[in-house]
């Protein structure tokens, strides 16, 4: 056995380049790369995203920032309240 060896290719047994946990981790080269692999790595096949993609995903990366803004807060909204209570228990007279 080479000291270099690689998983083959599911598809054509060449060896492989990619291993996809969604196809019951199975391995494949450049050429019979799945959905899955093309999506995640779209720079490494050559796709470029559509107009209405590109759009979709500035959408969500500017929704996942409002959603970690609004948890900051509401958890520094929490521990103040939780800092405001009385010291000893009791209130002044």
């Amino acid at each position: 056995m080479p000291d270099t060896w690689r998983p083959k290719c599911a598809v054509c047994g060449a060896p492989s380049k990619w291993c996809c946990a969604f196809c019951g981790s199975n391995c494949y080269c450049d050429e019979h790369a799945c959905n899955h692999l093309a999506r995640q790595y779209p720079e490494e096949f050559g796709i470029k995203p559509r107009a209405e993609q590109r759009e979709q995903q500035e959408r969500e990366k500017t929704s996942k920032g409002i959603w970690l803004l609004l948890a900051i807060i509401a958890v520094i909204v929490i521990l103040y309240l939780i800092g405001m209570h009385p010291g000893d228990g009791g209130y002044p007279n």
